[in-house]
């Protein structure tokens, strides 16, 4: 996930001003299923390893410098639309989990049962690792472009219990449009 900095913080703007550093973003890289390998990802500095990606970069434009606030089209699983109309994203590489509004992720889990996902622990669904080819692909529609997420992609492994990786999380009314 390669990130542009926007010269509105002093320290970044001094290290991108200099020849070392001709490019100005960092990424990160972020390992699918460690597995106990010892590496679980990878901040690339002055612009990004093509090793750990294929294919173009999809540059989504910030709508708040906030928490790297971008809008989110819409999530469609199996046709069935979860939102549709603009909404906040927020773009956290902090957390393992896809948070949104307890709604959003309620339609979801309700297609994921379909698949043989439980109610789990505190709201979490999950489902034996060896059924996870039964998930539903989730796409989402980030700056007008389809993301598709297969169920390998949101599934936290563990053991023969894999947790599926959204949770439902609600901002305050006061800080408007519901969050992802």
């Amino acid at each position: 996930m390669p990130v542009r900095i926007i010269c509105g913080h002093r320290v970044w703007c001094q290290r991108y001003g200099e020849t070392m550093c001709p490019e100005a973003l960092f990424a990160f890289y972020m390992v699918p299923n460690n597995n106990g390998s010892g590496v679980a990802g990878e901040l690339t500095i002055c612009g990004t390893d093509p090793a750990h990606y294929k294919g173009k970069i999809a540059w989504i434009p910030l709508i708040a410098e906030v928490y790297w606030t971008i809008s989110l089209g819409s999530v469609y699983v199996r046709g069935t639309t979860i939102t549709n109309g603009t909404q906040n994203g927020i773009v956290d590489t902090g957390t393992s989990f896809i948070a949104g509004p307890t709604d959003a992720i309620k339609k979801l889990q309700n297609v994921f049962s379909l698949a043989g996902a439980t109610n789990g622990t505190e709201g979490m669904y999950q489902i034996e690792c060896n059924n996870i080819s039964k998930l539903p692909a989730v796409i989402f529609t980030l700056g007008g472009q389809d993301f598709v997420l297969q169920g390998s992609d949101y599934v936290l492994q563990n053991n023969q219990t894999c947790q599926l990786g959204f949770t439902a999380f609600d901002l305050p009314s006061w800080m408007g449009t519901p969050f992802w």
